[in-house]
């Protein structure tokens, strides 16, 4: 079905921009186009008919279809007149089915119905694959908004160059970045870590050197049984017993010093001859070697202390030890260290006491030295290699962004899964209905293969001459010319087509246009009213009101409502006459205005500087009366010349004094006008003449010399003093077209 035409630059439609014209392909209703002769209306058959020839003058022009298939588009306007009645003496015949049998007929009515299913089901299948795919879409602009996010989190700063090129792509870049599809056990750096390897290649880096500590001398120091055993005196000195005794050996050894000549330095008595001698003997050997071995240790012990502090300090001016546990287990390892040499002090102090000094434990800060170590290592590497560095980066960088938006993927997937499959089984469904109209019209052509020929149309078009009271004159073979048709009159024998009135030429040739549409002019041509859009433009074209009627019913009855449902795809008629508009909507079932938009589409085609296609509702054109009121409002809106206000306003002054039997009021109230305003006084007496009045009734006065304001004006003040102000706010459109009218009407 067609669902818009776009015209440019075709007769009185805008030559550089497109009017496009929607039309209504809900329940194939008809489309009803109304406008005056000369607003545009046989354009629109002309583009439908140009493009569906092929004819490149139409180029700018587009006609827009919904529905699977070729359509085949019939239409018929002055040119399909001219094509079948024109100079060349005969028409053209029509091949169709003639005399067959009834099985043979039943079988072709089958087969029809059979490709009529097959469309029908290929249209539900397009209109829910569309509705999937909708959904499809909607899903899928959900999910890549979701992903964007993180797009959008990165664009700018450091990461910005992994980004570059999808500024405008949110597809691509939901695409690219579902490609990575990271597993959930993958370790990968926080994006802190990415910042600070990026910003190592970033620079002019230099390599790092690694770092060391010195902890191999501790543990030895610490494992030595000096420290629990404890230093006896020597048992050569007659004192050793009473030391022993006493348990101050250390006391006494530490006083010692102390001695002045031989005064003991604690009581202040003289000494006992040769009591130093003894001291020395009691304090000297064995026991001294010992006291020196531990002075040795503390030495050493407390100069590794100090050698590791300076190790770890420069270790850890290092800004890659701030990611490391290196400073919290140092410091532990450290305070241990002289705690144990604490300890060790004591013991030298108290040699015979015994000490427990603890072994230290490096494996905490060990390992960090290593971590740190690593990642000297890692940076060292990366500023070595920094175009690989930078590649590196990039693909953990764009992982942690999939891992970021997993869900948005997951929820996508999810959502489309079950459509996807509900998609597929329509498709089959699609396919299995193309099949079954393929197979249907393949056996329609074996069907009809021997059955076609022109009599059957030559007996249907006099039938309906006959039909409409026409016995002037008949269709026939035309002798010795094979299939085509030629007049004939009664007691003429055949005549030239060019016998034929207009009347007359519109009557055959639309007659011929309805059969065509069951046949062709070519033999073996395939024929599918499934697939055709039927376009009529005018065709009460020169006939009398009596045929109007007869055509309408044609229409309605043969094309929109034929028994047992509409067999062509949408029918488009388009007409300047009123009462062949309202027999058309009045055959479709009209009851009140409000049902028509249930009926049929109405369009109005008006023109001023260029032609316009806009929406009518029935009630604007109810009578001829109502036609001209709307003429009016099109003046008053810019949509037809100002040129056709006074020859309108005439007609409406006419049609309603006329009516309402008031043509002496309407009399009066013109000259009261006239001697109020001298300028009014030519549109008066026109206004009052009549147009058809006398031979002197000719406008000697240029209308445009009056802008709207002045026309509008005049027409309310006639219809206001004459007492019905309400009725032309009525039709003007400036009150509720129900509310009643409170004047004189």
């Amino acid at each position: 079905m067609i669902s818009e035409i776009s015209i440019l630059n075709h007769k009185s439609f805008h030559p550089t921009q497109s009017t496009r014209i929607f039309l209504d392909t809900e329940n194939r209703k008809p489309v009803f186009f109304y406008g005056q002769n000369g607003a545009g209306k046989t354009a629109i058959g002309e583009v439908i008919r140009g493009l569906a020839a092929g004819d490149p003058k139409f180029t700018g022009c587009k006609v827009t279809t919904v529905g699977e298939g070729r359509f085949r588009f019939h239409v018929y306007n002055h040119e399909f007149v001219q094509s079948v009645i024109g100079e060349a003496d005969g028409m053209p015949g029509i091949f169709t089915i003639g005399e067959t049998d009834v099985a043979t007929q039943k079988e072709i009515e089958r087969q029809e119905q059979i490709s009529r299913d097959a469309d029908e089901a290929t249209e539900a299948a397009r209109v829910a694959i569309e509705a999937i795919d909708g959904r499809l879409d909607k899903a899928l602009i959900t999910a890549q908004d979701e992903v964007w996010k993180a797009f959008k989190a990165y664009d700018t700063g450091e990461f910005a160059g992994y980004l570059k090129g999808y500024g405008r792509g949110k597809p691509k870049f939901f695409e690219d970045l579902r490609k990575l599809e990271v597993s959930p056990d993958e370790e990968l750096d926080d994006m802190g870590e990415l910042i600070r390897r990026l910003a190592d290649v970033s620079g002019d880096e230099q390599p790092k050197a690694k770092h060391s500590l010195s902890t191999g001398g501790f543990s030895l120091i610490e494992a030595h049984e000096l420290w629990q055993e404890v230093v006896e005196v020597s048992n050569d000195s007659r004192l050793s017993a009473l030391i022993e005794t006493l348990k101050n050996a250390d006391w006494v050894d530490k006083g010692r010093s102390f001695v002045r000549g031989d005064q003991c330095p604690f009581c202040q008595q003289g000494l006992p001859h040769g009591f130093m001698d003894e001291l020395v003997k009691l304090f000297e050997g064995t026991r001294q070697e010992r006291i020196e071995s531990i002075a040795s240790y503390v030495i050493s012990y407390a100069a590794d202390i100090s050698t590791l502090e300076r190790q770890i300090e420069s270790a850890l001016t290092e800004p890659l030890a701030k990611e490391t546990d290196l400073k919290v287990a140092s410091e532990a390892v450290v305070a241990k260290l002289k705690a144990n040499l604490a300890t060790m002090r004591l013991k030298q102090e108290r040699p015979g006491e015994s000490f427990e000094v603890t072994k230290v434990d490096m494996g905490l800060m060990t390992a960090a030295l290593d971590a740190l170590n690593t990642r000297i290592g890692d940076f060292n590497r990366r500023i070595a290699n920094k175009g690989q560095e930078r590649k590196a980066v990039g693909e953990a960088f764009w992982k942690i962004l999939y891992r970021d938006r997993a869900h948005a993927y997951s929820s996508y997937d999810a959502a489309v899964a079950p459509l996807h499959e509900q998609r597929g089984e329509w498709v089959i469904k699609q396919k299995a209905a193309s099949s079954s109209k393929g197979e249907a019209a393949a056996a329609l052509v074996e069907l009809k293969k021997n059955q076609e020929g022109v009599d059957a149309s030559v007996a249907a078009i006099n039938t309906r001459l006959k039909g409409l009271g026409i016995d002037t004159f008949t269709i026939d073979r035309k002798a010795g010319e094979g299939s085509l048709y030629c007049l004939k009159r009664p007691g003429l024998g055949e005549s030239t087509t060019q016998s034929l009135s207009e009347g007359e030429k519109t009557l055959i040739s639309f007659f011929y246009f309805m059969e065509l549409l069951n046949g062709a002019a070519e033999r073996g041509q395939p024929i599918d009213l499934a697939r055709t859009i039927v376009v009529i433009d005018d065709p009460i074209s020169s006939l009398s009101h009596n045929y109007v009627y007869d055509i309408a019913s044609v229409i309605v009855q043969e094309l929109i409502k034929p028994p047992g449902g509409q067999k062509v795809r949408q029918v488009l008629a388009l007409t300047h006459n009123l009462f062949f508009l309202h027999e058309l909507v009045l055959q479709l079932g009209y009851r009140e205005w409000a049902t028509v938009p249930k009926k049929c589409q109405l369009l109005r085609i008006v023109k001023n500087d260029y032609s316009q296609v806009m929406p009518m509702s029935g009630q604007e054109f109810a009578n001829d009366y109502d036609a001209l009121w709307q003429t009016i409002r099109d003046v008053r809106d810019g949509r037809v010349p100002l040129q056709v206000m006074p020859n309108t306003m005439r007609c409406v002054v006419e049609t309603f004094f006329a009516f309402t039997g008031r043509r002496k009021e309407m009399s009066a109230v013109l000259g009261e006008m006239s001697k109020a305003d001298a300028t009014f006084k030519p549109l008066e007496r026109y206004l009052h003449r009549g147009s058809h009045r006398d031979d002197v009734n000719i406008a000697h006065v240029d209308w445009g010399q009056f802008d709207l304001n002045y026309y509008f004006a005049k027409l309310e003040m006639l219809f206001d003093r004459a007492g019905y102000q309400g009725h032309y706010k009525m039709k003007m459109g400036l009150l509720d077209i129900d509310a009643p009218e409170v004047d004189g009407d």
